[in-house]
This record gives structure tokens, sequence and C-alpha cells, in this order.
């Protein structure tokens, strides 16, 4: 998770990323909030492709981590479900033991 904020409102905002850090550990998103994550996500991505001045991050990324062609990234995004997310959550607890 990455942001600036206003040092003013520093304390607001870590209480609130602790909250939803504290509700994932509690049960799944629901299938709106995947939803809205993912929708989130795509329009960030698809900003990030549409300025010259961040497009160069992207293929820079991409290139350094080796990462699949962005069309292939993008589709892998819109096709997390909530069964993709338990099973990343399963996987974790296991190799985390």
């Amino acid at each position: 998770m990455g942001a600036s904020i206003d040092s003013k409102s520093a304390a607001a905002v870590i209480g609130s990323a602790k909250k939803v850090i504290e509700s994932l550990e509690y049960g799944p998103p629901t299938a709106a909030e995947l939803e809205q994550a993912k929708n989130e996500l795509l329009v960030q991505f698809s900003n990030k492709l549409a300025k010259p001045e961040t497009l160069i991050d992207v293929w820079l990324d991409s290139d350094t981590f080796r990462l699949p062609a962005i069309a292939e990234q993008m589709q892998d995004l819109r096709s997390v479900s909530a069964a993709t997310y338990k099973r990343s959550l399963l996987d974790s607890s296991r190799t985390s033991q």
C-alpha cells in the first residue's frame, strides 16, 4: 500500500489502514468490495498507460521484473475472484508455517 498524506491526518489514515488490515484477517472481502478494488486497480493501471510520463514506469517494471504482457496482466486482474482470494490466503498460510 502506498500513498502520500497530509501530516495532520496521518493518525486517522494509519487508523483506517489498520482497520482494513484487521478486517481482512476476520473474513474475505465481499463480492462488491472485490469488484470495486479490481475496478480501481484497472483504472489506475489504465491511467498509467495513458500518460507518457508514467508509461515508462510500467514498461520498466515489466522489463525489470519480467512481467507478462500488459494485456495479460490486465486480464489476470479481471479474472481474480473470491475463490482466487481464498486460495491465495490458504497458500500464504501454508508457506508461513
